[in-house]
């Protein structure tokens, strides 16, 4: 912009300068030939003064002064310059004159002396007239600017064409630079970019790829300019590799920008392949037509690789590399609405392991997922190609038969049973035999959901566990055991669901003292009541058992210490507090047994800061028996804490006596069973006169639960059980307000 002004500047000065100069070197000409003319006449005239002069002497000297005035006359005549000539004597006496008719504008004189012949003088006067030369000298300046003015607006305007031209080319070469630049950036744009460029004409020829795209389809760009984009972008669809649409033609046809399909493949120029994914976009010009087409496209394959991988561990097991539970869920829904429309027959197996935690505790985790994966493959070489196998978690699998009778998958079903009987897992030298309990059930017309039929499929399973495992069970909906187990599984999502919305309610029944009872010492159970949607109280015998089968009990048991201990840690300074002497709350087996609870009762009673003196920890006997070594480690580490233990439901075991004297308790909390008919058996009152003496014995103290009476009291009274509880002695009723009554 600079350089363009510049040039104006120098170009108008020069138009300036330059008819200034003209007129300058003109003047000086003109002035130079004026003063050259005026000397040459000025010479001619005094030559010719001097001739005169010289002839008028010699006149005078002759005394012919009568010749003078016709001298004069010829002189004037001759000389167009000439206005007056005179000859005046010293005393002013004229001798000759010679007049014109006007008067000079620019006169010009010559005098001289000359002596008469008598040795008079006389002067001789001559004015000659030089206003033609001084007209000739103004004609010429007239002539001259008359010149230069033309040819100074003739200047002007060629510098005013020059100037505009300059302009012209100045801005075509702003505008050509703008678009070299503007091209050359588009170009290094292209270039840079990280994908893959090509460009066509409205023909689909070539016109331009960049370095990625050369690299993605293996042609250079001086080869693939000029070609029709389908010679060097060759497109196949992955899975048929058919070829696919040319996007350039199809973006020329809709006029607006396309993008390939779905697992669109590009077949490279060495023939390998790669997936890609693209769109064209046409390239208009500025009235609007498509003048040509970009396309751009990228390397997707790591990406729809990793796709086709998430895809697959979405829907497949990684250990196994067994479809998974949500998967079969899927296809379990589409063959029970196909089941509706069609009369195929369908069973489904739900298979469980049995003596799988064998391993798993022996030679852990490790040896478990191998044994998975062998007994994977085997069962998936001995079923039909179009059942499929499932895992669906832990040891648990599930086998869809498609076209099967209720008949023919039960043989299938006994097949794989035998199957898993003989399979024998070996692991570093140790053997192992397991079973597989499984469930067998019809896919029919009837069925609601994919939920209702693995539940059905799930409770034929767990019936063919409780028969003692092994073996195959055939659902049946009439079938009363597995209708039972039916209600005990919808109790599952209930109990589950009320422990997430905090629905159960701590109650608590007292255990009096028989004898010597102090009125100010209060011991006490915590029960444990859940509540319905409607906030109804719900019997524990409804739930308790369904949770204890399902494994729910371990998170009902952590509800009840932490509310329990809450409860406590709230009425740490109320005067009912200073009156509990025992807080007895009842775990169930799997409670006490699971990894990690010890660490999660010491934490509890620590962050709620509960005096474990206070504490009384229920085992029933069949959960003690049942995890012998697991219940004497758990009670000595919390009795060493300070806390005390019961032993409930004392007397059901088979060999009661012989294991109690190695669980460190302090109770005995002999079994209702027995105490509820002392009054009338007598052998139910020997029972527990032989529990109340062998606790004695043992430094025991003994508790008789369902007293429901006072005849009840009485003979307990009598035989000197030390402790009673039952409806007959308190109803239980929610522990805070059971708290506050004490106060």
């Amino acid at each position: 912009m600079y350089s363009f002004f510049s040039n104006r500047f120098i170009i108008w000065l020069t138009a300036i300068l330059f008819p200034a100069a003209l007129l300058v070197i003109a003047y000086i000409i003109l002035q130079y030939q004026h003063s050259d003319n005026m000397d040459s006449t000025i010479k001619h005239i005094g030559e010719e003064f001097r001739l005169i002069s010289e002839i008028t002497h010699d006149k005078l000297q002759k005394g012919n002064y009568q010749d003078l005035d016709e001298l004069f006359s010829t002189w004037g005549k001759n000389d167009h310059l000439l206005v007056s000539i005179k000859l005046t004597s010293e005393n002013g006496f004229v001798l000759s004159q010679y007049n014109r008719s006007h008067t000079a504008e620019h006169p010009y004189n010559s005098t001289t002396e000359l002596r008469y012949s008598y040795d008079g003088l006389a002067t001789l006067n001559v004015i000659q007239d030089l206003s033609e030369l001084y007209k000739q000298h103004d004609r010429l300046a007239y002539q001259l600017l008359g010149g230069v003015v033309p040819i100074t607006l003739a200047i002007w305007f060629l510098i005013y064409l020059i100037n505009r031209m300059n302009h012209e080319i100045i801005h075509r070469q702003q505008t050509e630079e703008e678009l070299f630049k503007e091209k050359e950036y588009a170009e290094v744009t292209l270039h840079s970019i990280g994908d893959a460029v090509i460009t066509t004409d409205n023909h689909g020829i070539i016109t331009f790829i960049n370095p990625i795209a050369e690299g993605l389809t293996g042609w250079t760009t001086q080869e693939a300019r000029g070609n029709l984009l389908e010679d060097v972008f060759n497109i196949v669809n992955e899975s048929t590799m058919e070829p696919c649409e040319n996007p350039v033609q199809d973006c020329l046809r809709q006029g607006r920008s396309v993008g390939l399909t779905n697992y669109t493949a590009l077949i490279k120029r060495d023939g390998t392949r790669i997936s890609i994914d693209d769109s064209a976009s046409p390239i208009r010009n500025r009235s609007g037509d498509i003048i040509g087409v970009i396309l751009v496209f990228h390397d997707v394959t790591r990406d729809r690789e990793m796709t086709r991988q998430i895809s697959w561990q979405a829907t497949h097991d990684s250990l196994t590399g067994l479809i998974n539970r949500n998967e079969l869920e899927i296809r379990l829904n589409e063959v029970i609405n196909d089941a509706k429309v069609e009369s195929a027959s369908n069973c489904f197996l739900y298979m469980d392991l049995d003596q799988f935690k064998v391993v798993n505790d022996t030679c852990g985790h490790q040896a478990g997922d191998k044994l998975l994966e062998q007994l994977s493959y085997l069962l998936q070489q001995n079923i039909r190609d179009s059942d499929i196998l499932a895992r669906l978690g832990g040891d648990e699998f599930g086998v869809l038969l498609t076209g099967c009778s209720i008949e023919k998958a039960t043989s299938i079903a006994e097949m794989l049973r035998k199957t898993v009987e003989e399979f024998r897992f070996i692991w570093q030298e140790k053997t192992f035999e397991i079973g597989a309990s499984i469930g067998v059930v019809s896919i029919n017309p009837n069925d609601d959901s994919t939920a209702t039929l693995l539940s059905a499929a799930d409770i034929a399973c767990y019936a063919a566990k409780d028969h003692g495992r092994n073996r195959v069970h055939v659902y049946h909906p009439d079938d009363k055991e597995l209708m039972q187990r039916h209600g005990e599984m919808k109790w599952v999502s209930q109990i589950t669901k009320a422990l997430k919305e905090d629905r159960f309610e701590l109650f608590c029944q007292s255990i009096q003292k028989i004898n010597n009872a102090t009125q100010n010492e209060y011991h006490f159970e915590i029960l444990v009541r859940m509540l319905d949607e409607e906030n109804k109280y719900i019997p524990p015998g409804f739930f308790i058992p369904a949770a204890e089968r399902y494994d729910l009990m371990p998170k009902i048991d952590e509800w009840v210490l932490k509310n329990t201990f809450k409860i406590i840690q709230k009425n740490k300074n109320s005067s009912a507090f200073n009156k509990l002497h025992t807080v007895s709350i009842n775990l169930s087996g799997n409670t006490f047994s699971s990894k990690g609870f010890l660490d999660r009762v010491r934490e509890m009673l620590k962050t709620y800061e509960v005096p474990t003196r206070i504490i009384c920890f229920e085992i029933t006997e069949t959960a003690a028996i049942a995890n012998l070594t697991e219940a004497i480690t758990f009670i000595q580490a919390l009795k060493n804490d300070g806390c005390r233990f019961s032993l409930d439901d004392f007397g059901s075991g088979l060999s009661s006596f012989s294991y109690l004297k190695n669980l460190p308790v302090d109770y005995l909390k002999i079994d209702g069973i027995f105490v509820k008919n002392i009054v009338d058996d007598p052998i139910d009152l020997a029972m527990v006169n032989a529990i109340h003496q062998i606790g004695t014995v043992l430094g025991i103290k003994t508790v008789a639960e369902f007293v429901e009476n006072k005849q009840i009291l009485e003979h307990l009274r009598g035989i000197g059980v030390d402790y009673a509880q039952g409806y007959g002695i308190h109803v239980p009723e929610p522990f805070e307000s059971w708290l506050k009554s004490i106060e």
